[in-house]
Order: C-alpha cells, then structure tokens, then sequence
C-alpha cells in the first residue's frame, strides 16, 4: 500500500474548500488525514456512521483532489479501498473573490457546527470542563497586540495545530475539535485609538 508524504499538500481551491463546508466531508477528510489511511469502514466506525452513508462524500472529496485512494485492504468477504490525504494546509487568495466567498461558506459551517458540538458536550455528563485535563472549553477575548505578539499568538497558534496533527486512533485517546478564527476588529466611527 502507497503513502501519501505527509504535510506537503495545500487546500487552496474553492470547489475543495467549499466542499469542507459539509459537516460530513470535513469529517471524513479529517479522519483520513490524521489516520494516514482508511477504508470507509473504518471512517464509517470513528464518525458513528454507516458506511453506506459515505460514499457520495468521499466519492466527492476523491474527485477534487483531498483524498486519493492509495491501495486496498483485505477484508472478509471483498477488498476495501483504502484512502490517505495530504491536503492539511488551508492556503487562501484574499483578493480572490470566489475564494473568499467559498472560505466564508466553510467557516460560517464549521462555526455553526462547533457551536452545536459545544451545545452537545455542555450536556454530556461525560465531557470535563474544570481542571487541566477538559475535554470541553470556549474562549472568545478581545486584545490590542502588538505587531511582536501578534506573531507570539501566531507561533502558538502553529504549535497547537502540529499538536492535533497526525493524532489517530488509539487506545485512551478521545476525539476531540478545536476551532479558532482570528481576524482584526473593526471598531465603530467613535473608537478612540490609542495615543503612542
């Protein structure tokens, strides 16, 4: 079975970053991407899904270019296909207008979604959301930074993001999303800026 390499590939068009706008293929990509390789069956098992349900979305996310099928897998009664991605990389051209209005579709979707995910952990009684082992946690602040911390926020940001990278499926692990968008502000007519 072939490997993709990994970490090499951008998301960059719009038709791929609308297609992350459904909950599901964004799902399915990201289970792909951090198992390395799956069959639909094992995608089917880690989002609670029947594998049936999947086809059309991987079929779709297989035909504009974040999965590729890498190989097949021995199974009880017919091989399985198995599929691998590279494309972890949301790479965007603000000056692109059918770019932006794609990535405003994805974020406005996964926003949405996290919203709903929140909603659903913040009534389990399983999630944990005190100490420094939670599983559940919002946070949304305001702060004026500097053109240096702006890039401290940005650095951390990375290693958060190489830290939920290529994390699959283990023993005591648990799934868990992390969502962040940061943009500047746009403050009214009457803010007063800062005097240096």
């Amino acid at each position: 079975m072939r490997k993709l390499p990994r970490k090499t590939n951008t998301i960059q068009t719009a038709a791929q970053i609308r297609a992350l706008a459904s909950p599901t293929r964004h799902a399915v990509h990201q289970v792909v991407l951090n198992q390395g390789e799956a069959s639909v069956r094992e995608i089917a098992a880690q989002l609670g899904r029947h594998p049936a349900s999947l086809y059309k979305h991987i079929d779709h996310l297989e035909e504009i270019g974040l999965i590729q099928e890498v190989g097949t897998k021995a199974t009880g009664k017919r091989d399985a296909r198995v599929f691998a991605s590279d494309a972890w990389y949301l790479n965007y051209d603000v000056n692109n207008e059918e770019i932006v209005e794609a990535l405003l579709a994805y974020m406005h979707s996964e926003l949405r979604n996290s919203g709903r995910r929140l909603d659903d952990a913040l009534h389990d009684e399983t999630s944990i959301s005190k100490g420094s082992h939670r599983d559940t946690r919002f946070i949304s602040v305001f702060a004026w930074l500097t053109r240096s911390e702006l890039g401290e926020l940005n650095r951390l940001l990375n290693e958060m993001m190489d830290l939920m990278m290529d994390k699959p499926r283990r023993p005591k692990t648990k799934l868990v999303a992390w969502t962040h968008a940061l943009f500047p502000m746009r403050m009214g007519s009457r803010a007063v800026e800062p005097k240096d």
